[in-house]
């Protein structure tokens, strides 16, 4: 204890070898204590309203100076030796607890707790419970930063000194399997930790977005392949989507695919005849002048057989089509060509063109269609062509079909 000038009572407490089994001073309601304490404050059984040990320090109006309720000021000389040294020390015997919050540390101003440790390990700093409601499932938090009101941001600050360049400020996630005392080696897919975006919806809270750290491949020692993955939620969705994955190797995938999704198939000098057999659009006939696959991801399925691509994975595609197209009969109409998905049921309007070819013959014309569209998984993508006004047939001597994915769903 410090000698204030202001205490109202003094107590100095000197050695005394063999007072009260080892202790120095002893205040107590029971009749034993524990051993070897320099100051023992012990009480009997104490009810929900009492506080067994109390301290109040009263008013404290100075307007210069610093004062302390409790202060612990231990001083070590420690020049050898193993042993172990602990300034303040709570050891709560729990043997039944009802159904109340059990805090192992709670401090408050004005009644309202900033900073507060359950039992069970579990603390917040802030006004606030680590108890929350997420999609319907209510989940608890270890640690947990609570703040209210204001225009700066919010949150957890970390902040390192120092002049090496090397050494910033970290956040660092280990992650193991097994337990504490006997971890195990993480597996393939194993999420070593993920940081989660969770907006209030006016109900509970759903998940938004998450940046997650996952073992993509084989781990063994000094040997640990980790992807970084980030997830987002669509509207009217709860659960998160892949949409880049960072590999080991630095590769990027999007969408949950093979890297960039991407495809082609193309003919060259197939000299390949569009035969119409009655005019007008709604007679259209399918292209089939592709004659090989060119380079593909995993996510694009290229089939020249055929004459279209399959998509693997969901998204807005990129697609760019060209042909060398010339008359077959050396008559004048004009003839159309258009991309369809799934075996021509559905047009997609904006990879559309006309030519009017000139009678006569040799009227070669390079189409090209080109745009943004959207994809499904499965869908298929083909060219379909048609003479507007008679049944003179059409040649192909060149064409290609490119599709990249550039953007998801």
């Amino acid at each position: 204890m410090r000698d204030r000038e202001f205490s109202a009572i003094r107590i100095t407490v000197h050695e005394i070898v063999g007072y009260n089994n080892g202790s120095n001073l002893a205040f107590g309601t029971i009749s034993s204590f524990s051993n070897n304490a320099s100051l023992i404050l012990q009480t009997r059984d104490f009810s929900l309203a009492d506080n067994a040990v109390e301290i109040s320090k009263g008013t404290y109006s100075n307007i210069t100076g610093q004062s302390a309720a409790v202060a612990i000021l231990p001083t070590y000389n420690q020049a050898s030796g193993d042993a172990a040294n602990t300034d303040l020390l709570i050891n709560r015997t729990q043997t039944a607890t009802g159904s109340g919050a059990q805090l192992l540390l709670n401090l408050q101003v004005n009644g309202v707790s900033k900073f507060h440790v359950h039992a069970d390990g579990t603390a917040q700093i802030g006004e606030g419970e680590n108890v929350h409601t997420i999609n319907g499932v209510e989940v608890n938090s270890v640690f947990e930063v609570h703040s209210e009101g204001g225009s700066a941001p919010a949150g957890l600050s970390i902040h390192n000194h120092g002049n090496s360049s090397a050494a910033g400020t970290e956040f660092t996630l280990f992650r193991s399997k097994g337990t504490h005392d006997a971890p195990t080696a993480v597996t393939d897919g194993t999420v070593i930790g993920r940081m989660t975006a969770l907006p209030y919806d006016g109900v509970d809270h759903n998940i938004g977005a998450q940046l997650s750290f996952v073992i993509d491949g084989t781990p063994g020692e000094n040997d640990s392949p980790t992807a970084v993955v980030i997830a987002t939620a669509k509207a009217t969705e709860n659960t998160t989507t892949e949409r880049v994955r960072v590999k080991p190797t630095g590769e990027v995938n999007f969408a949950n695919g093979g890297g960039l999704a991407y495809g082609c198939i193309h003919g060259h000098d197939v000299a390949s005849t569009l035969s119409i057999t009655t005019a007008g659009k709604v007679n259209k006939v399918q292209v089939t002048a592709f004659a090989e696959n060119g380079p593909s991801s995993a996510s694009v399925t290229p089939d020249h057989t055929n004459d279209h691509v399959t998509i693997g994975v969901a998204g807005v595609y990129k697609v760019d089509i060209a042909m060398a197209v010339s008359s077959g009969a050396g008559l004048t109409f004009t003839g159309g060509f258009s991309a369809f998905k799934n075996n021509g049921a559905t047009e997609l309007t904006n990879l559309h063109a006309h030519h009017d070819f000139a009678g006569g013959g040799g009227d070669y014309a390079s189409i090209v269609l080109t745009g943004l569209v959207e994809l499904a998984v499965d869908d298929t993508l083909e060219v379909w062509g048609w003479n507007e006004t008679n049944t003179a047939d059409m040649v192909l001597d060149e064409i290609s079909m490119n599709v990249v994915l550039v953007g998801a769903q």
